[in-house]
């Protein structure tokens, strides 16, 4: 998986048609010739050439013309490499903002909105499909560093202010029922009970949507957990401050 955070740290990766252009001339084979043994599909000389200089995308038949002409990648293959690119560049616009919108999306993938439509069958739900990478990546780096004492988590956390922001602020106007399925995973990821991680992730979300530091509230995920030996009492350190919880528990 590509790792998802702030642009800077996260560039968009290469176009696939740098994968063509190589196969081509590993095989001796220019695009307009390439073309012409696509007879079946009537392909322009100009659509190889715009895919080779990263102006244009492949379609599944063209895929099925590469493995049978090229011999080296299947189609599945081809195809693969073509939603990895689109993955990461579409999901790099969408940590913009929900309200990212398709020729933002389109001019970073470098691609029509024809091609995007193919993969997705609209907007939101290409919106979707990145909330549900972002939490992929979130969870991941949540449970390494439980196993590393959530050493470096606050660093992490503050160079992806981005990706946070997309899930944790952004994520219920996305889609509630996956929202509630990340907070599961997280409470899973770093071994605390939900409503622990509802504590986190609200404390979280105001400090995103406040521009505030967030080491405050990540730097609590050790101290807690030793910090509730029984359901009769709950501490929980929010900004540096205690808040005891306590259950009604009847005997």
């Amino acid at each position: 998986m590509h790792a998802l955070g702030t642009k800077a740290a996260v560039p968009v990766p290469p176009h696939p048609g740098e994968a063509l252009r190589e196969t081509l001339e590993k095989a001796e084979m220019t695009p307009a010739e390439l073309a012409a043994r696509i007879a079946s599909s009537n392909c322009p000389a100009k659509r190889i050439e715009q895919i080779v200089e990263g102006r244009a995308l492949w379609s599944a038949k063209l895929a099925i013309d590469f493995e049978e002409i090229l011999g080296q990648n299947s189609a599945e293959a081809w195809m693969q490499l073509k939603m990895e690119y689109l993955d990461g560049a579409v999901a790099a616009v969408v940590r913009e903002g929900i309200e990212a919108n398709v020729i933002a999306i389109t001019e970073e993938a470098r691609t029509s909105r024809a091609t995007l439509y193919c993969l997705f069958e609209s907007r939101e739900a290409c919106v979707r499909h990145a909330f549900i990478r972002s939490v992929e990546e979130v969870v991941e780096r949540v449970g390494v560093a439980r196993g590393q004492g959530f050493a470096g988590l606050a660093e992490w956390a503050e160079e992806h202010r981005d990706l946070l922001r997309f899930c944790l602020v952004e994520g219920p106007r996305i889609d509630l029922g996956l929202y509630a399925e990340m907070l599961d995973r997280l409470s899973q990821a770093c071994a605390r009970e939900r409503w622990v991680v509802g504590v986190i992730v609200s404390q979280l979300h105001l400090r995103l949507v406040r521009g505030e530091e967030l080491a405050p509230v990540t730097q609590e995920l050790p101290w807690l957990e030793t910090s509730y030996p029984s359901n009769h009492g709950r501490a929980v350190m929010i900004g540096g401050t205690h808040d005891t919880r306590r259950n009604n528990v009847r005997s």
